[in-house]
């Protein structure tokens, strides 16, 4: 706080007016116990300071400074370390709680990112460094604690993503599962996130080709359910290995493609082929039975009776399934969605 206040009566000794709100911004940052408030207050009434940096004391005065029952990021470092000894979900209630209450003041909540950062980043080595026997890892809860703070601050996201998949995926060989895990749960299915930040995900995850068979083993069957941006990003990102699906998963992608939007102003043309051709087959049995009356043959040899009772059956046959499916589609709404201009009885 002291270099800062130097800095400010410098710049206004000088003049330099154009760096006194960036100095502001730095006075206000490095004021964080109630000593600072004092030491900021006292300069302020025994020197001429610029109305900026006054004005922050003023700012400060009115609103909450840090309190002192929080703990240091010496604390938080040891906390989190300790916690990875254990699943203890107790435990973990605990961490949970320590960031949120830090999250409220801008220092400490830079602080909290800084040191989550560290641990998913291997600055304090792997997160599963010390196994001995009957041992809980508590890697797995600390992926879903780095998940749920990621999913409200996405100034933050890209980077702790990255770090999952790029420094915690090579720490253990257990890992690359619970980084799968917490990645599902703990973000894919929240509604918040969105397309970018999904397809950042999932283009980490194809990254890493080896750990497909247990994507697809644990949670294709989840797929469909995910909310919109991480199913289209999620089907994106599968075409690349669309070899490696299984059909549970090509039919997610199939049914992501055709859900896919159509240019404004024209209809959808997913139904269009299959009626064209449903409609083509009644009308080209009705084309060989005229061909063979004209004629008197069929297959190079003489039209019976039979054969024309056969194809008649047959062509009827095919009618009444149009009919039947056109009736359907009017009475489910899926004709007026296909033909925009007609509209059910």
């Amino acid at each position: 706080l002291q270099d800062a206040l130097r800095l400010v009566q410098v710049a206004s000794m000088l003049q330099v007016d154009e760096l006194l709100p960036e100095l502001a911004e730095r006075v206000r940052e490095a004021v964080a116990t109630t000593e600072d408030l004092a030491l900021l207050e006292s300069t302020c009434q025994h020197l001429e300071l610029p109305l900026a940096v006054r004005t922050v004391a003023e700012v400060i005065r009115r609103t909450n400074l840090e309190p002192a029952g929080l703990p240091e990021e010496a604390q938080v470092r040891g906390m989190i370390a300790s916690a990875l000894l254990t699943a203890d979900g107790k435990v973990w209630r605990v961490v949970q709680k320590v960031i949120d209450r830090r999250e409220a003041w801008p220092r400490l909540a830079s602080e909290n990112a800084a040191v989550l950062l560290d641990f998913a980043t291997g600055v304090h080595g792997s997160i599963r460094a010390a196994p001995r026997a009957g041992f809980f890892w508590g890697s797995r809860d600390f992926l879903y604690l780095v998940c749920r703070y990621i999913r409200a601050r996405p100034e933050r996201f890209d980077a702790m993503v990255s770090a999952m998949f790029d420094s915690v995926y090579n720490m253990d060989p257990e890992l690359p599962h619970e980084i799968i895990d917490a990645v599902f749960k703990e973000l894919l299915v929240h509604d918040g996130l969105s397309f970018a930040q999904c397809e950042h995900i999932i283009t980490k995850l194809m990254q890493r080709a080896d750990q497909l068979e247990y994507l697809f083993h644990e949670w294709s069957g989840v797929f469909p359910t995910l909310p919109p941006s991480a199913r289209q990003a999620l089907a994106k990102g599968l075409l690349p290995v669309v070899g490696r699906c299984p059909h549970v998963a090509l039919d997610f992608v199939l049914k992501e493609l055709d859900a896919a939007p159509s240019p404004s102003g024209l209809p959808r043309k997913q139904r269009l082929p299959d009626v064209a051709v449903a409609l083509s087959r009644p009308l080209h049995w009705l084309h060989r039975i005229r061909y063979c009356h004209r004629t008197g043959r069929i297959n190079g040899r003489s039209r019976s009776h039979g054969d024309d009772l056969i194809w008649g059956c047959t062509c009827l046959t095919h009618v009444m399934v149009v009919i039947a499916a056109l009736a359907t589609m009017w009475a489910f709404g899926d004709l007026v969605a296909t033909f925009p201009g007609l509209t059910p009885a």
